[in-house]
């Protein structure tokens, strides 16, 4: 069974066991990585209000999903599937 923890504050991470809480960081960190190299190809200048919550699912896939929200109401979705273990 596949656990999943959704990230709205620093606080929420203590929703996560103690054995899953580094996993779940360098998840994060790689994604937040990747999404930062995204917006500077594209070069958009990031104002902070891109990335309200993480969703962190605990499946050891490694993969993300990043839906970005637009003020006009657009957004898409972008999906990367890496099926490979994270490095825990």
């Amino acid at each position: 069974m596949t656990n999943v923890y959704k990230i709205e504050s620093i606080g929420d991470f203590l929703k996560i066991p103690s054995d899953r809480i580094h996993a779940c960081l360098n998840e994060m960190a790689n994604h937040m990585s990747e999404f930062k190299a995204g917006l500077e190809v594209l070069g958009i200048e990031p104002t902070g209000a891109e990335i309200k919550t993480f969703t962190w699912e605990d499946d050891g896939k490694n993969d993300l999903n990043i839906t970005l929200n637009c003020e006009d109401g657009r957004s898409t979705t972008v999906k990367i599937v890496r099926g490979v273990p994270a490095n825990d």
